[in-house]
């Protein structure tokens, strides 16, 4: 790699990795209390994203069709590392609780908080036209994704730690349909249809919300870093990062050489999302549903220390 190829994908990563370590300094310090930490989680999730997507989604000009290729090179690096991370967790003869940490933690990537900006950043020197298309289709795809990553993590985890009944979709339905980000796509593509354009003091209100969501969000994932650190459960969690770094882009990148012509956009987009680090959501999941929290928040710090590497690895492989 030449010196000039690696001050690029330095340029492109290292501010998302500077916040979250300044997230995780702060919180060590006690700049960010626990308290504040937790409202800052309930802000992004509950207001600041739903704003967001709601905004992005019903102004944009492209459709699902611009972004369906996308969609299914992520959803097979996906497949492939939950196939991988049954066999694992198979041989390492994983209890039930750590087994359903263990999966979700090994596909769930943090496609908004990590994904959004990364690709953003990738293509920021190419002017603020190219910047709004980029989001416009990461957005639309995590539109996409979104449904898809809850309905497998909760499916996945509710599998191990509960007992599959005839009541067993409905619980799965239940927590979809609560979800915040879900409920603003849905809104966002409702409105699409109904409305030609978005009011202007509200499109400049959800603009300026927007723009305070990623940073409170990067911040928000170094200091969950910091606040539920588990190395206990160091081994596993370094088997289950691999899978989620390594077996996803790997499927990725072979699902584009062998089956979808594709954008060089699309292409980075879809490789990005399946390079980021563990969502941090993954730990909520866990906690809620009876998983092992510690494996859940113990993948979460190593993902996101690997994900340095392998974000960088596949703009590399993409130049």
């Amino acid at each position: 790699m030449d010196s000039e190829a690696l001050q690029h994908i330095l340029n492109i990563i290292s501010p998302i990795f500077i916040m979250i370590g300044l997230g995780a300094a702060l919180k060590a310090w006690n700049f960010i209390t626990d308290d504040l930490a937790e409202g800052l989680n309930k802000l992004v999730f509950w207001v600041g994203i739903p704003v967001f997507l709601f905004y992005k989604i019903a102004a944009a000009e492209k459709s699902f069709a611009d972004i369906i290729n996308l969609y299914y090179v992520v959803m097979i690096g996906v497949a492939a590392s939950v196939v991988t991370a049954l066999v694992v967790a198979f041989l390492l003869k994983l209890d039930k609780p750590s087994k359903g940490a263990f999966l979700q933690g090994a596909f769930r990537g943090n496609i908004l908080f990590i994904g959004l900006p990364l690709a953003v950043f990738t293509f920021a020197d190419q002017g603020s036209g190219k910047i709004a298309e980029i989001e416009e289709l990461v957005l639309l795809s995590i539109s996409l994704l979104t449904p898809s990553f809850n309905l497998i993590a909760i499916f996945l985890v509710v599998s191990t730690t509960a007992k599959i009944d005839i009541a067993f979709p409905a619980k799965v339905l239940k927590r979809m349909i609560k979800n915040p980000i879900i409920i603003s796509v849905l809104c966002g593509l409702a409105y699409a249809q109904l409305f030609d354009s978005i009011p202007l003091p509200v499109e400049r209100s959800c603009r300026i919300i927007g723009q305070m969501t990623l940073p409170l969000a990067i911040l928000s994932i170094g200091a969950n870093i910091v606040a539920s650190r588990g190395a206990s459960d160091f081994n596993i969690a370094f088997l289950a990062s691999v899978i989620k770094v390594v077996i996803g882009p790997a499927a990725g990148f072979a699902a584009i050489y062998f089956l979808f012509d594709m954008q060089y956009e699309q292409q980075v987009i879809a490789m990005l999302f399946l390079a980021c680090p563990t969502a941090v959501s993954s730990f909520v999941i866990a906690e809620q549903l009876g998983a092992n929290k510690n494996l859940a928040a113990a993948i979460i710090v190593v993902s996101s220390i690997l994900a340095a590497g392998s974000t960088a690895g596949v703009l590399y492989l993409l130049q």
